[in-house]
């Protein structure tokens, strides 16, 4: 983001220090309605400066000229105002412009982090290398694979950086701290130059590898003497998600869920269903024509009543990395509780624990038996305590659902 100078006045009396403004990428409509705040140092949110309709307290604008694309808020509110529109940041550190857009205008929220200039502030700024395991990357390294650590840090203060130290830490999924790599950055070192106010450099801590798989996290600290700011000096920031990578097998497959019947569902017996479940890829390659299978077992006697065997045709790496199967078409003839299963079996996936999931559902019986049809036995709603049907209709539906068991009667009344 941008560096502005603490105690400075951004009030556009100079062109290098605008107010306040936002630009579209196009015209938008009348009747577009616009908040736009500032909210800082972080880690408080407290708004220090906040766009508001001329002579009131109203935070929602609405833009009344057609094909605007530049907007500049003409009043603003708060702690940080100069100068009825402008803003000035009274204490260095980090700050978020946060906007929202509505009415007639494309909705969505922006959220822009800029910082304020303290004389002496070197920022961690990002975590460069490993590539992320969640979005947008959703990479995986494998297994004892070399990876490259990589992290980056600014000069976000108003004066040359000589010296400092950056430290990369990397912890496994328990928060244990397995490694602790320390660079030191010293001008008076050839390699390293003065680092101006706005400069970036990238750190090298060379490569690390882990023949465990699993997910990792890294982190980068600052160690600066002359430094202003605590909050910036930790990449990720102190109340942010950690930054993670993770380490995976080439195939890994597991049994998710059964989705149809889902757990605890109640199935009517002797009608038919076509079971699915759901299979995930937790590995670095894409894989095919995946041997599976579903069993169902009576959950008292672990009689098998069903079995089902199919080839699942793909099951991707990465983001959308599950993928339903629908298994045989399946009929339970006894009522009572069931236990199904689902397996997914490859010839080079070397975790076997995950590879079955099982749980309960309940077949319950049809109908079956004698009921009437009409008003003369109706003493309450439904069929199922007075064993009558008021209405055709009711008959209909009752069969479609339930459907029937075995020997059936309708008594018309």
């Amino acid at each position: 983001g941008s560096i502005l100078e603490v105690n400075t006045n951004y009030d556009g009396s100079v062109a290098e220090r605008p107010v306040p403004s936002l630009t579209w990428e196009a015209p938008t409509a009348v009747g577009t309605i616009v908040s736009y705040k500032i909210v800082g140092p972080l880690p408080s949110t407290a708004t220090v400066w906040e766009a508001v309709e001329p002579g009131t307290t109203d935070n929602t604008i609405e833009i009344t000229t057609a094909g605007v694309t530049n907007w500049t808020p003409q009043e603003a509110i708060g702690s940080g105002v100069v100068n009825t529109n402008g803003f000035k940041g009274t204490k260095g550190g980090e700050y978020r412009a946060v906007i929202t857009v509505g009415g007639a205008g494309c909705p969505g929220d922006v959220i822009r982090p800029f910082t304020v200039s303290w004389d002496h502030d070197v920022a961690a700024s990002k975590v460069v290398s490993p590539k992320t395991n969640v979005y947008p990357r959703y990479f995986k390294y494998k297994e004892g694979t070399f990876i490259s650590l990589l992290g980056e840090v600014q000069n976000v203060g108003l004066n040359d950086v000589e010296k400092f130290t950056v430290t990369a830490k990397i912890r496994n999924d328990k928060d244990e701290l397995l490694d602790e790599i320390e660079y030191e950055y010293d001008s008076s070192n050839p390699e390293h130059a003065i680092l101006k106010p706005g400069d970036k450099y990238e750190v090298d801590f060379g490569n690390w590898r882990s023949f465990d798989v699993g997910v990792y996290s890294m982190e980068l600290v600052v160690d600066y003497l002359k430094d202003l700011e605590a909050y910036n000096d930790v990449v990720p920031r102190p109340d942010a998600d950690k930054y993670t990578f993770e380490i995976a097998y080439d195939i890994q497959l597991q049994s998710t869920d059964i989705l149809t019947p889902f757990n605890g569902e109640t199935i009517k017996a002797g009608r038919p269903y076509n079971p699915v479940g759901l299979f995930t890829n937790v590995g670095i390659s894409d894989v095919s024509d995946i041997d599976a299978k579903m069993t169902v077992r009576d959950a008292v006697t672990d009689e098998l009543v069903y079995e089902s065997l199919i080839v699942v045709p793909d099951v991707a790496q990465g983001r959308y990395n599950t993928q339903k199967a629908t298994f045989a078409e399946m009929r339970i003839l006894n009522e009572g509780t069931y236990k199904a299963c689902i397996e997914i079996n490859h010839g080079d996936d070397l975790v076997l624990t995950d590879n079955v999931y099982c749980h309960e559902f309940i077949v319950e019986a049809g109908m079956i038996g004698e009921f009437t049809l009409g008003t003369l036995n109706e003493t309450d709603p439904g069929f199922t305590v007075d064993r009558n049907f008021e209405t055709f209709d009711e008959l209909l539906n009752a069969l479609y659902y339930d459907g029937v068991t075995g020997d059936l009667v309708i008594k018309l009344t």
